[in-house]
């Protein structure tokens, strides 16, 4: 008889790895999940509800846990500190975990991995929180930065940058979308998906999907992009194995949409460059769009980046596709003036994705913001020279930092050869007919040729594009 998978256990082991050693929450996870192939059903869907909660809960957590224990959280042993983060999240979060299960199991954890002596002190934190769970004496979020970062558990200096920009409405639907599951969005690959027409191919998609019992609905904002909800058994849906689907965020989308319309007309063969190109969405959407008039070449900094663009073009198809190994911040002067479009969609610091990569929110900070802006403009500088005259280049980040973004889009305008290209012209007839397309559409820096996506305030990703034609030389 095999033994019990102990969830809670793993659930332990991977707040460690991430909050203490800083791996990559999502890696993390990936990892338990290929390596760990007795935990199935029911116990996985446990096991992942618990890391990614109490991950993305965890400064909410710790607040509790400094009201209820006289041990502060940051002198906890690690082992007590993740074992409490996660005990009480099941009490605080988790109605189907009656709190007596959480304390029980939490003392037993305890006494398992050589700290039978500090058994009594996690059964007390725990119950108090558990006795005193409805009457937490929570801080005013209407006041200051303090009370949002508790509730939301985010840093206080992503709450107090945004208030600087935004309302406070509107950071609070930011941070509740952070908190907040949404659907998994892919983009139906028109260039393997069966049928004559974009839409015939969506709604091709969309039966299959259904057949395998994943539904499928219509995005927000690009025609050919579906949401999915139950998506559980993803990777191995007809779908997915025929390359008919890959999942790709909307707002990338919109930005690689933006960039293809803003082509100068000709039948000529167009060249395209994605600079920093792993895992390859951004290339497969702009192969597909380019079809046989066009040829991509991807580049990234490791053979380990470029094995999975790679992967996913073996899946995908996207034979006008082609990768090789690059570092961003060097110029490749066999590429001089030769690129129709540059894809440049630069490491950043993530900001606008915590949503999905929860552990985000606690290991950027302020200055390696600053610092990745410099890193971004390092490899600008080297992407500039790639961009034939007359040809388009696309600057994007996944985050909502100015520093990263607006800050490093007029650093781009300084340079005379480059200007921007309006898009609300360019977009309109090009998105889906809904109300979420139809606002978007009113976005005032359209007509500047960029946009901040918000989530919560968008239906996407927090996301940031901009478009920019260089100038000919008579032009410029």
């Amino acid at each position: 008889m095999t033994e019990p998978v102990n969830v809670r256990g793993i659930a332990l082991d991977f707040l460690t790895e991430v909050m203490e050693k800083e791996a990559f929450s999502h890696l993390a996870l990936g990892n338990i999940r290929k390596n760990r192939p007795e935990i199935s059903g029911r116990d996985l869907v446990f096991l992942t509800r618990l890391c990614e909660g109490t991950l993305e809960r965890c400064l909410t957590l710790d607040y509790v846990l400094n009201r209820y224990s006289k041990t502060p959280v940051i002198k906890m042993k690690p082992i007590i500190r993740n074992l409490l983060r996660l005990s009480a999240y099941q009490i605080l979060y988790m109605d189907s975990v009656p709190d007596s299960a959480a304390c029980n199991e939490a003392v037993k954890l305890a006494k398992a991995r050589g700290f039978a002596g500090l058994s009594g002190f996690v059964n007390g934190v725990l119950r108090r929180i558990a006795r005193e769970k409805e009457r937490i004496p929570w801080p005013d979020e209407d006041e200051g930065t303090y009370g949002l970062s508790v509730r939301y558990s985010m840093p206080e200096w992503i709450v107090d940058g945004w208030l600087s920009r935004y309302g406070r409405d509107s950071v609070k639907v930011m941070l509740e979308a952070a908190l907040s599951d949404r659907p998994v969005t892919v983009r139906v690959q028109e260039g393997k998906a069966p049928g004559r027409d974009r839409e015939e191919k969506r709604r091709n998609v969309a039966a299959s999907l259904a057949g395998e019992g994943i539904r499928a609905l219509p995005a927000a904002y690009y025609p050919g992009a579906l949401y999915l909800t139950s998506p559980d058994s993803l990777s191995r849906t007809r779908a997915m194995e025929k390359g008919w689907i890959t999942v790709q965020d909307e707002s990338s989308m919109l930005a690689l949409l933006s960039a293809f319309l803003a082509l100068p007309s000709g039948k000529e063969k167009r060249l395209a460059r994605d600079v920093c190109a792993a895992p390859g969405g951004k290339a497969l959407f702009l192969a597909d769009l380019f079809g046989p008039d066009g040829e991509v070449f991807c580049c990234d900094i490791s053979e380990a980046k470029c094995a999975k663009i790679r992967e996913n073009q073996k899946r995908c198809g996207g034979e006008n596709l082609s990768t090789f190994l690059w570092d961003a911040r060097e110029t490749d002067t066999s590429w001089i003036e030769k690129a129709d479009i540059v894809i440049a969609d630069l490491p950043c610091s993530g900001l606008g994705i915590m949503g999905k990569k929860n552990d985000i929110r606690y290991k950027a900070s302020r200055e390696g913001c600053l610092s990745l802006a410099a890193l971004q403009r390092e490899m600008l500088s080297a992407a500039f020279s790639y961009v034939k005259p007359g040809g388009i280049l696309l600057y994007s980040t996944c985050t909502i930092c100015p520093e990263e973004n607006e800050e490093n889009r007029a650093y781009i305008l300084k340079d005379s050869t480059f200007e921007p290209v309006p898009l609300t012209d360019l977009l309109a007839g090009r998105l889906s007919d809904t109300k979420e397309a139809e606002d978007l559409l009113k976005e005032k820096t359209l007509k500047e040729g960029y946009l901040q996506l918000l989530p919560g305030l968008h239906a996407c990703d927090g996301f940031f594009f901009s478009v920019f034609r260089k100038k000919s030389r008579k032009d410029a």
